[in-house]
């Protein structure tokens, strides 16, 4: 899978196991109600966009500049608590 849309589905969590998806270039979790991200995404090393705006985040983890080809993040519309 290279890209994966799952916005606006009411997901409050993303699973780990998400790092399985090694082939991932585009992840839509846009407008969800997730309020973390799970470190190991940093492990999704071909991601280019991660739309994330939408969502009740708790804090943006460090993790994610690891992403090295990650072009586009969106983080509009979030509420960081």
């Amino acid at each position: 899978i290279e890209e994966l849309d799952l916005g606006n589905n009411y997901i409050k969590k993303i699973p780990k196991t998400i790092k399985k998806l090694k082939k991932l270039k585009v992840l839509y979790l846009c407008e969800n109600q997730i309020n973390k991200i799970p470190k190991n995404i940093c492990e999704l090393n071909k991601l280019k966009y991660l739309y994330l705006h939408g969502n009740n985040l708790i804090k943006i983890p460090i993790e994610l500049s690891y992403l090295k080809k990650l072009k586009i993040l969106t983080l509009n519309n979030i509420t960081l608590y």
